[in-house]
């Protein structure tokens, strides 16, 4: 009766809302230039795929037990929310304040340098207009603040995964193909990496923990526990199916954009550009700049 109501009463309009706000906000910061998913997870070969799974599922996991807690608890603010976790060791929250504070510099700079590589290869814009350009941008979403980010969001969540899921799984089977990739990889290496792939999936995790504040200040229309974990987990399947194939597609590509010098900064690019697909790389260009 409870999951029926759920459906009749209109609320998975807003479950799917944020489902796709933490999605595009990842991709920025996470998957879109490729730069952080060959960072991350290629050099595992195989077990990348299985790390970025992992990574996905802990994030999500972690979103919704904060959600809950932050909602059911009339909180007001992040710090409210790490103040109640930390009880009676309130001060803790002071290291999340230092990591959250650099870690929103570090995903902004790499946002903004990603967008503006991206319009200075496609369109020959100066970088340091381009710079300029993409933080007044992020200046403006974050000045009208979590209903506009909710908005803007959704609609860019669905047009970034549209693209995205189609580019990297064409991606994936050409090139070097990922099912002959995984299939040496593992006849060399096996499960060796696997432990490696473990670690880098918490750490991953961790560094995409910097969406706490916005996805929290952005839920106060899940109404109850059960759209929370139904968001979270419709976050977790687009998440890692994007996440999980950009590996593949990367892996496949992995052999042509090492071998390109600046390849690996946009290794997503470069491997969109040696497909050879014209459409394609200017729905990746549309894409790069909507994340």
């Amino acid at each position: 009766m409870e999951k029926r109501s759920l459906w009749r009463s209109g609320n998975l309009f807003s479950v799917m809302t944020i489902a796709l706000v933490l999605f595009s906000s990842h991709a920025g910061g996470g998957f879109a230039t490729g730069n952080q998913a060959n960072t991350y997870f290629i050099s595992l070969g195989w077990t990348g795929i299985l790390s970025a799974v992992l990574s996905m599922a802990l994030l999500t996991l972690m979103l919704k037990e904060a959600i809950i807690m932050y909602n059911s608890r009339g909180l007001k603010s992040y710090k409210e929310l790490f103040e109640t976790l930390y009880r009676p060791f309130d001060k803790l929250k002071i290291l999340f304040e230092l990591f959250y504070y650099i870690m929103v510099v570090m995903v902004i700079a790499t946002t903004i340098s990603g967008t503006a590589s991206a319009l200075n290869e496609y369109f020959s814009l100066q970088y340091g207009f381009t710079v300029v350009l993409v933080g007044i941008i992020i200046l403006c979403f974050t000045i009208f603040g979590a209903g506009f980010l909710r908005t803007v969001g959704s609609f860019m969540g669905i047009a970034i995964l549209i693209s995205s899921l189609l580019i990297y799984a064409i991606g994936s089977y050409m090139g070097d193909g990922i099912f002959n990739v995984v299939s040496l990889d593992f006849s060399v290496n096996g499960f060796s990496k696997l432990p490696q792939a473990i670690v880098n999936g918490f750490v991953y995790a961790g560094f995409q923990c910097v969406q706490l504040p916005a996805m929290i200040s952005c839920s106060g229309i899940l109404k109850n526990k059960k759209e929370v974990s139904l968001s979270m987990k419709i976050s977790f399947i687009i998440n890692s199916l994007s996440l999980g194939l950009s590996v593949a597609m990367l892996l496949s590509w992995q052999r042509v954009y090492s071998a390109i010098e600046g390849g690996s900064t946009l290794p997503t690019l470069t491997a969109t550009q040696a497909m050879g697909f014209k459409w394609m790389t200017i729905v990746y260009a549309v894409l790069l700049v909507l994340c």
